[in-house]
C-alpha cells in the first residue's frame, strides 16, 4: 500500500507539481487552503502532510490584497490536536523569517521553497521511510 501524502498550498500550479512528482510512488491528496486541509486530513489521515507556511485566499474579485483564512501555523496547531502523532512538514519561500511560529505549533521542519523532485523525494523518506 502507498504511503498517503497530503499538501496545502493556497497556489494551484504548486499543487499540481508537487502532485505530478509523487503520484507515481504515493498516494497524494491536496487541498487549496487551511481550512480545506484539516477536512481532507481527517478523511485522508497522511502519513505525512506538507503545509505552506503563508496561504492567502482571495474571497471575490474587488479584494485587492489576499486576507489569510489559516495559515500554516494554525493549521498544524489544529491538526497536532486532533492528531498529535501527525507528521507536519512547512514549505515557504519565508523559512527563516517565519520558521520558528510553525516549528513551534508541532512542524518537524521548515524547507524552502521551490523544492526539486530530489530534495522533495529526501524529505519524505527522512519522515515516514
Amino acid at each position: 500500500m502507498k504511503k498517503r501524502i497530503l499538501i496545502v498550498d493556497n497556489d494551484r500550479a504548486v499543487l499540481e507539481v508537487y502532485k505530478a512528482l509523487l503520484s507515481e510512488g504515493y498516494d497524494v491528496a491536496i487541498a487549496m487552503d487551511g481550512k480545506d486541509g484539516v477536512e481532507i486530513f481527517k478523511k485522508f489521515q497522511p502519513h505525512l502532510t506538507l503545509v505552506n507556511m503563508l496561504m492567502p485566499r482571495v474571497e471575490g474579485v474587488e479584494v485587492d490584497l489576499p486576507t489569510p483564512v489559516m495559515d500554516g501555523a494554525e493549521f498544524t496547531r489544529k491538526i497536532k490536536k486532533m492528531a498529535p502523532d501527525a507528521k507536519i512538514v512547512a514549505i515557504s519561500a519565508f523559512a527563516r523569517s517565519r520558521g520558528k511560529e510553525i516549528l513551534d505549533a508541532g512542524a518537524l521542519e521548515v524547507v524552502k521553497k521551490p523544492l526539486k523532485r530530489e530534495e522533495l523525494i529526501e524529505i519524505i523518506e527522512k519522515h515516514i521511510g
